[in-house]
């Protein structure tokens, strides 16, 4: 059963081509169409595979054993072998104390703190091992830690004073893949709870992808991208709070003042292809 479970996994490819396209901007300042592909390639919605977290004899891992586990599975997240990152975070996540951990559980704030981190590697391979155990480490939290996420990976992908540019680059990817892992996790469109919080969640986590894509020219269309992966996710929920959210997208996204002067540019036409897709919007481009 075990071995059916980690194949499954295996399978996951088109979740790691997700994050896959991301890395096509990494050294990129401008866009190309080469990078139009890889995004085509990997628009179609994914399914992530749920990981068991007893052990194949049905029994849960004591702390001790967690512990000795889950160290060596950080490297194997960057290994440029699929599978093996697969692998990894497959054994990862089999090894926490999920979905509820028990109170004071070292483990699983630990796990997510070097996911987190691992984010910033300037490893591509890295970036996705970690950002696919993120997504799915995320998915299966209780409401209370997954809320904390967020401002974890606000307060590790924020550059600091003295930030050099190649580790202000690679913080800012971070920053991109780990909002994009927090929208695939699904916690963002949660019908309720602090996880998504009536939807505030969300908003910051576009407001914050909005802010990303103005620093800098090269994070631009990635940063779009993944806010229509956003209101995908959005649009597609079943939440209360919903209705609300998608109208407050509507205006900061395309009625907003400082977007209406930028004009009709390439990012804003993605934005408005996909509201119109779902049937939110109707306007005519010039």
């Amino acid at each position: 059963m075990e071995e059916r479970e980690r194949e499954r996994w295996r399978r996951s490819t088109n979740l790691e081509m997700k994050f896959e396209a991301l890395n096509f901007y990494k050294f990129s300042s401008h866009s190309s169409p080469t990078h139009s592909t890889a995004l085509n390639r990997v628009e179609a919605d994914t399914q992530m595979p749920s990981a068991s977290t007893s052990s194949a004899n049905g029994s849960t891992p004591s702390a001790s054993e967690r512990k000795q586990s889950i160290l060596p599975l950080f490297p194997l997240l960057a290994s440029h072998d699929q599978i093996t990152r697969l692998d990894a975070s497959y054994t990862l996540l089999n090894s926490l104390p999920l979905p509820t951990p028990p109170p004071n559980d070292p483990d699983t704030p630990y796990a997510l703190k070097r996911l987190i981190a691992g984010l910033a590697s300037s490893n591509e391979s890295a970036r996705q091992g970690f950002a696919v155990a993120l997504a799915q480490l995320v998915q299966t939290l209780q409401d209370q830690q997954a809320a904390k996420v967020l401002p974890q990976l606000e307060e590790a992908t924020t550059p600091r004073q003295g930030t050099d540019n190649r580790e202000e680059r690679d913080l800012l990817f971070a920053k991109l893949v780990g909002c994009h892992a927090l929208i695939r996790s699904g916690v963002l469109v949660r019908p309720e709870g602090s996880a998504s919080n009536q939807g505030e969640a969300w908003k910051e986590v576009v407001q914050s992808l909005m802010t990303l894509g103005n620093k800098k020219s090269w994070i631009k269309e990635p940063s779009t991208w993944v806010i229509t992966e956003a209101l995908k996710s959005l649009l597609e929920s079943e939440s209360e709070w919903k209705d609300e959210t998608v109208k407050w997208a509507v205006q900061r996204l395309v009625n907003d003042a400082r977007e209406k002067a930028k004009g009709w540019g390439p990012d804003k036409i993605a934005i408005v292809l996909v509201l119109q897709s779902y049937g939110v919007v109707s306007c005519s481009f010039p």
